[in-house]
């Protein structure tokens, strides 16, 4: 963001043509950066949410390793305020996730409007709806704020560090 003080009456911003292309060259990079981070924040939101339904739903083995996608990706400090409000840790939540295998068949998992709030060098910080179509739990939807960590060696580089969500 740019300083008022920087702009003339006409909008430009009063400097030289070399900083007005460095300026210029930084935006550049800021937007592509802000592009990769919605494109890697995106594809992990999706992946996981992906494991879930195949989790509830039953159509992933209890032999095979699609719950190790969504213990391994979760940080080792990852914590969760649910939608009722209560702060969860990792172990919590993998314990809960674990227990739900087939218990809602028919489940579809649907995610919506998903934003880039924040990235730096070491986070990104993303928010999307999610919704929830089962024959046993009906419809809900949840608004949730997703705080990943940076791992070249996660999904989409990404792991998720924290995560809360509010009924809508």
């Amino acid at each position: 963001m740019r300083d008022h003080d920087d702009h003339d009456h006409d909008g430009g911003v009063r400097t030289g043509a070399h900083v007005r292309s460095d300026l210029t060259a930084s935006h550049d990079a800021a937007t592509r950066d802000s592009n990769s981070d919605t494109v890697a924040a995106r594809g992990e939101i999706i992946r996981l949410h992906r494991i879930i339904e195949r989790w509830l739903s039953g159509r992933a083995s209890l032999d095979g390793d699609e719950f190790g996608g969504f213990r391994d990706v979760l940080a080792p400090a990852f914590t969760m305020v649910d939608p009722d409000g209560a702060l969860v840790d990792r172990e919590r939540v993998l314990e809960a996730v674990q227990a739900a295998h087939g218990t809602e068949p028919t489940i579809e998992i649907r995610i919506h409007d998903i934003a880039l709030v924040a990235a730096d060098a070491e986070t990104v910080v993303a928010t999307y709806r999610e919704e929830h179509r089962g024959a046993t739990s009906g419809r809900s939807q949840r608004q949730a704020t997703a705080t990943f960590i940076r791992e070249h060696r996660a999904p989409h580089g990404l792991r998720w560090r924290h995560l809360h969500e509010t009924w809508v």
